[in-house]
């Protein structure tokens, strides 16, 4: 009896210990997001020019912070949700996967390493080339962890996250190269940072679409059924 008492507790404390990297994930990401924003909040709120002369410029120059942060923003939810479940998945209801402690201080790694390029994304919501080239790098990183989580994954649900994301940021590394290839003049001059901006905005909005279509399982624990929706969503409207 006191043998049994004696595994349950040490689960508790694996678990507990699990749990409390989580909320450090999820404590680094939300300092990223506040981050986020204060600078768009600084560059759109507190530079209104007192001149009404200036309007007009100010319009189009607050565009680019906020156009950035909604990038930031639709980009920062799939990943940080996405990441929490299959870390939720493999480690705190998977007592297996706490056996291949390198797997685990692998993805938790990743994971921290995601939370300090959306930090550093959020510093640059006032320069579009720069956040471009940290986007990028911040894809590149996760189809490399997705790449090594679908050899190492025990988990057939991680497995098929990997596949899905890695396919939809391979392509995204690939349109963002196409673009610095065919309009690399934008990236250079500062006059065509709300071009860049707009280019940032459609593909990040692009991206988390698909994310969540194709990975909807994934995310949500059931199949989307766009059949089954409507009718839902006609049935609501009916009693309301």
């Amino acid at each position: 009896m006191k043998r049994v008492k004696d595994i349950n507790k040490e689960r508790s404390k694996t678990d507990h210990s699990f749990q409390t990297l989580l909320l450090i994930y999820t404590a680094v990401m939300g300092v990223s997001f506040s981050i986020a924003a204060k600078t768009c909040f600084e560059a759109v709120i507190l530079h209104i020019p007192v001149n009404i002369t200036d309007i007009s410029h100010y319009k189009a120059q607050s565009l680019v912070p906020l156009l950035l942060f909604f990038s930031y923003a639709v980009t920062f939810i799939p990943f940080y949700h996405g990441c929490s479940i299959l870390f939720h998945d493999a480690y705190i209801e998977n007592k297996a996967g706490r056996e291949c402690f390198s797997a685990f201080l692998y993805d938790f790694g990743l994971m921290f390493l995601h939370g300090v390029f959306f930090a550093a994304l959020a510093t640059t919501l006032t320069r579009p080339d720069i956040f471009f080239v940290l986007f990028v790098f911040l894809m590149i990183i996760d189809v490399a962890w997705c790449l090594l989580a679908n050899i190492n994954s025990r988990l057939e649900r991680q497995a098929d996250a990997a596949k899905i994301w890695m396919t939809i940021n391979a392509v995204v590394i690939a349109l963002c190269f196409e673009f610095c290839f065919i309009f690399h003049t934008l990236f250079c001059s500062p006059d065509k940072a709300l071009t860049v901006s707009i280019i940032i905005f459609c593909v990040s909005i692009v991206r988390s679409y698909v994310d969540y279509t194709w990975a909807f399982e994934v995310y949500f624990g059931r199949k989307m059924n766009r059949k089954t929706r409507n009718i839902d969503c006609r049935l609501a409207k009916t009693k309301n």
